[in-house]
């Protein structure tokens, strides 16, 4: 499977950079407005291109400075991997992405919401530093589930 990362950090559509990036076999293209920390990212399987012409987007997340006022603090918003493709280092491409971009942007936290049935991104999430900051119950739900936030300080190196 060949990837190709895309990346889109875009607030306002007055000024935009140029594509800035190209590592390997994962292309980042990124586009940038004022000092913001925001942006969204997708993984593309690109292995089908010169077949069909098409890519298919296997993986995102996005970064969010915008849901405090502090804007040294984002939220990881919309992680997610197509089920094919967990277990390839897609998830892993993706947080390494966010972490530095947001280091590049002087974001030093981030923070997230998920839920107990997210088992395997919270070890990811572990992996790469998150600490649990809360946990409850969601008891309006049937199942036993628990709602946990975590946070990442990436002003110091992992």
């Amino acid at each position: 499977m060949s990837t190709h990362l895309t990346s889109t950090c875009k607030t306002s559509p007055q000024k935009q950079d140029r594509p800035d990036t190209d590592n390997g076999d994962a292309s980042n293209k990124n586009t940038t407005s004022g000092s913001t920390g925001s942006g969204f990212w997708v993984v593309e399987d690109v292995s089908n291109l010169e077949r069909s012409g098409l890519k298919k987007i296997v993986g995102c997340v996005g970064l969010d400075v915008s849901t405090t006022t502090d804007k040294t603090v984002g939220e990881l918003r919309r992680m997610a991997v197509s089920p094919c493709y967990r277990g390839r280092g897609i998830g892993s491409l993706l947080l390494s992405t966010v972490i530095a971009h947001a280091r590049k942007h002087a974001v030093s936290s981030i923070f997230l919401s998920t839920s107990s049935y997210q088992e395997a991104a919270i070890r990811m999430y572990e992996k790469y530093g998150w600490i649990i900051v809360n946990k409850k119950e969601a008891s309006d739900w049937p199942m036993k589930l628990w709602l946990v936030e975590m946070n990442l300080d990436v002003s110091r190196d992992g």
